[in-house]
């Protein structure tokens, strides 16, 4: 065994390279799937002192916000008490310097209520600054001990222009873990920690991992070659750290791994935190939920001041204009221009996007591709498509959507869109405090702080996935990784009811993703009988063939998949098959089981249009036709595009990487990220369109590639007005009923509003209410209001908790509105209130994956003198 020698890096990388030791157990019940996300540190049940709970009642912010406390981990977000805390700090210090002494001078001061030492504070790492011409001051602080990094404990401390102290947000292990490290040891190498983690992906290894680079804390290790059906696609990266843990420090290493099975079927990126004592797995998060220059020019769906559209059909389709949900907006492609930058005008330092002479769309913010082929990256050896210049200095390749993305034009547009969009996004962000400090992904950080090295790598078209897209974000310094898909093409075609004529007429249809994918018949519905209750399920063979040979079977949607319903009638004899929802609304698109092949045509019926079906006296004729379709490209759909960018934000802003890696912190990155494209499509002439003359129409994510503008992927639009969107801070939990009173997509029984994407609709129609707040603010140009709901975005996820509760990234945003605008902190507070989040609101536990114990309060803060 050897002891930890705490201060010095290259120590913990002695071992060198050694033979891979056997695989752990606990990889055996994950073979299959993703993992889920673990950190052991909240699994444990040791409570903090209950006289910071006292602490936490007592310490009420002036606008009546009470402190959170946390029975694990103690003061979480502390506010300064009612009144001007100031600094009594005495130094011939100034600019930054005085900054961080202040914050240090303020973290002392509460050291007692934030469980803290002095030696804790002395040793603390400053990582990230921000102070803002008109904004707050944050000083942003990592755990050290003896040299090493405490995993996932930071602290934020947030001043007003005045030095006077606002909130403290974010936590520290304890003085008295610390004092456990003097009998830590280290038993295991960085690499026998690296086969640990890769078991418990489910991976194995048999050769030896061998050193590689070090930049910073971290040390790549060259991967052997010998490996199994799960194979890691680089080389991993890991740094020693320790984990707070039962009242001790565990020295351990960070672990990133990015694998994929031998056939791409699934490609894994994790983080992982393992034992160097015993090799157990103590945190695991997947990383997934991507001079003076030369002006170059793009071709692209943009304005004239190269302000992207929100998708290939222009801005025409946000807010949807019809007062009607149910009916259809017209597509029609909007006009590509070219565009001439180095940079956009978003930023101030006006750092190119591509160095001079470069020819294709790799520079120092991103490199874009499309990736077509196993294994994962570029590599033009299997077909990858990287685009270059058409012309010097110019990109400028025909863009259009709703057109086959297979053909080379249609590729390098979806290239050099790609690319545009991750850079503009870049820029957009780049000022209000998403810089290099803060950990953006850059190739060159141009000496600015944060770790370099990591441009995005924006893969397009990618192989790995349809009708999804996602971003992979590690630690800082380490690439994220944008994967855009194609997506299923838009169906048309029709059910229509030809006889009798009491019913004819067009029905509302739903496709399946099993059989025939176009197809065009007239035959003679027929309702099956299985012979078991309740007999008209078809999921046992039919007892009644001979009818349903050469008729178009009809079918009762329940008790097992659709593709086995199918199946049952295929083997009867039927032609094709109908299958009658069981639930009111609107027919959904089947899936497939992936088991049962199927090859017969079928599509889905409403309820209320089977049973009329099912009542007619005599036989029912229908003709049945879906259209081939062209795919959609999600590569051109700007909207997802800054869905995933933002995953990387706030994953990087909420503890590097691994910070939101509890279900409520997981659930707002999809909020936020939603939020992100609502900063895109939002314009500044939409309160002309008549449904939403007050910001309160509809708006939709992934309307595109969907084709529906009102709901897009969401159970409800976004929306200030509850007949459009009546949902809550309780419906974050799960089995809470949805509302009545406007119409939903899906999800109405409530049975999973937990479910992140679910808990993302109510962060993200928050933030929304207040954007729209700003926007009605008479001091407020629509410009001035868009870029201050930004200053409090990015200063709110600098504000926010590791594993964070919604409550804490709500006081987040509330501290750094009270640390800059009484007034701004009052249009948060009402947007905060109106959706349940309001003066007095208590929030699940910080664990929780259902979400339940939410109290609403509808109460707004207002401040004290």
């Amino acid at each position: 065994m050897r002891h930890l020698v705490l201060g010095t890096i290259a120590a913990l990388w002695a071992a060198g390279s050694l033979a891979a030791p056997a695989a752990s157990p606990l990889s055996a019940q994950f073979k299959s799937g993703d993992l889920p996300d673990f950190d052991a540190a909240l699994q444990t049940r040791q409570s903090a002192p209950a006289s910071l709970r006292q602490t936490a009642d007592t310490q009420v912010s002036r606008f009546g916000f009470r402190s959170q406390y946390d029975s694990r981990l103690g003061m979480t977000f502390l506010w300064a008490k009612k009144g001007a805390e100031v600094s009594t700090l005495r130094s011939s210090l100034t600019g930054q310097a005085l900054h961080e002494a202040t914050a240090r001078h303020f973290l002392a001061r509460h050291a007692s209520a934030l469980g803290l030492s002095q030696s804790a504070i002395n040793d603390a790492q400053l990582f990230d600054h921000q102070a803002s011409a008109n904004g707050p001051v944050i000083q942003r602080f990592r755990q050290r001990v003896g040299g090493v990094e405490v995993f996932n404990r930071d602290i934020s401390v947030l001043m007003d222009r005045n030095s006077r102290l606002v909130a403290i947000g974010g936590y520290f292990a304890s003085q008295a873990d610390a004092t456990s490290l003097a009998a830590a040891k280290y038993s295991l190498s960085a690499p026998q920690a690296i086969v640990k983690a890769f078991a418990n992906l489910g991976g194995k290894v048999s050769g030896n991992f061998t050193a590689g680079a070090t930049k910073g804390a971290y040390r790549t290790w060259a991967r052997p070659a010998g490996q199994g059906d799960l194979q890691l696609e680089a080389d991993p990266r890991v740094k020693p750290v320790l984990y707070a843990l039962n009242g001790k420090m565990v020295p351990g290493y960070y672990i990133e791994l990015s694998a994929a099975t031998r056939d791409g079927a699934r490609q894994l990126d994790y983080g992982y935190v393992v034992s160097a004592e015993d090799g157990s797995v103590l945190f695991r998060k997947n990383l997934t939920t991507f001079e003076t220059a030369t002006p170059y020019t793009y071709r692209m769906l943009a304005d004239k001041y190269g302000v992207p559209y929100d998708s290939p059909l222009g801005n025409g389709m946000e807010p949807f204009k019809k007062f009607d949900y149910t009916k259809s907006v017209p597509r029609k492609d909007a006009a590509s221009r070219l565009i001439t930058q180095s940079a956009s005008n978003k930023i101030s330092t006006q750092d190119p996007w591509l160095a001079n002479g470069a020819t294709s769309t790799s520079g120092n913010n991103v490199k874009a591709y499309l990736d077509l082929a196993s294994p994962n990256g570029y590599s033009p050896a299997r077909g990858d498509v990287m685009a270059t210049t058409t012309a010097a200095n110019t990109f400028d390749y025909p863009l259009q959507g709703d057109v086959d993305p297979s053909t080379t034009p249609a590729k390098n547009a979806a290239v050099v869109n790609l690319f545009y969009m991750n850079n503009w996004l870049h820029d957009f962000w780049y000022d209000h405090g998403f810089n290099e400090a803060a950990g953006n992904a850059q190739v060159s950080n141009y000496g600015r702080g944060g770790v370099e090295g990591d441009p995005i790598l924006a893969e397009g078209q990618d192989y790995s996935g349809r009708n999804n897209a996602n971003m992979s974000t590690p630690a800082d310094g380490g690439s994220p990784r944008m994967q855009m898909y194609l997506f299923d093409g838009l169906v048309t075609g029709e059910f229509k009811v030809l006889d009798p004529a009491s019913l004819a007429g067009k029905f509302t249809f739903g496709t399946a993703a099993f059989g025939p994918q176009s197809f065009d018949l007239t035959g003679t519905l027929q309702l099956v009988d299985d012979g078991v209750a309740p007999n008209t399920d078809a999921c046992t063979a039919l007892t009644n063939g001979a009818a349903v040979a050469g008729k178009i079977a009809l079918i009762d949607r329940g008790n097992c998949s659709f593709a086995v319903k199918a199946k049952m009638a295929q083997d009867a004899g039927a032609v094709a098959a109908v299958i009658v929802n069981n639930v009111a609304g609107s027919p959904i698109a089947m899936a497939s089981d992936n088991t049962t092949t199927v090859s017969i045509p079928a599509m889905m019926i409403s309820l209320d249009d089977g049973n009329a079906v099912k009542a007619s006296a005599g036989p029912v004729s229908v003709h049945m036709q879906r259209n081939p379709a062209v795919d959609l490209d999600g590569t051109i759909d700007e909207g997802i595009i800054a869905h995933e960018f933002f995953h990387y934000v706030s994953n990087r802003l909420v503890g590097n990487g691994s910070g939101l890696s509890n279900n409520q912190g997981r659930g707002m990155g999809e909020g936020w990220s939603d939020f992100n494209t609502m900063l895109l499509q939002v314009r500044q002439d939409d309160t002309q369109v008549k449904t939403n003359p007050t910001w309160n129409g509809a708006y939709s994510v992934g309307g595109y590639v969907l084709g529906d503008y009102y709901f897009g992927i969401r159970r409800a639009p976004y929306s200030t007005d509850f007949a459009k969107n009546p949902l809550t801070f309780k419906h974050i939990q799960n089995g809470v009923a949805l509302p009545t009173t406007a119409p939903l997509a899906f999800g109405q029984d409530g049975s999973s509003n937990a479910e992140v994407h679910n808990t993302g609709e109510i962060w993200a129609n928050v933030l929304w209410e207040a954007y729209a707040g700003f926007l009605q603010d008479g001091r407020y140009s629509f410009k001035q209001a868009r870029s201050k709901v930004q200053d409090y975005i990015i200063a709110g996820l600098k504000m926010t908790p590791n594993a964070p509760t919604m409550l804490e990234a709500r006081d987040a945003i509330l501290s750094v509105a009270d640390a800059t605008d009484d007034a701004d902190f009052m249009i948060w507070a009402t947007a905060f209130a109106k959706r349940g989040m309001g003066l007095g609101a208590v929030g699940p536990d910080r664990n929780s994956t259902d979400n339940v114990g939410v109290t609403e309060s509808y109460v707004v803060a207002t401040p004290t003198p």
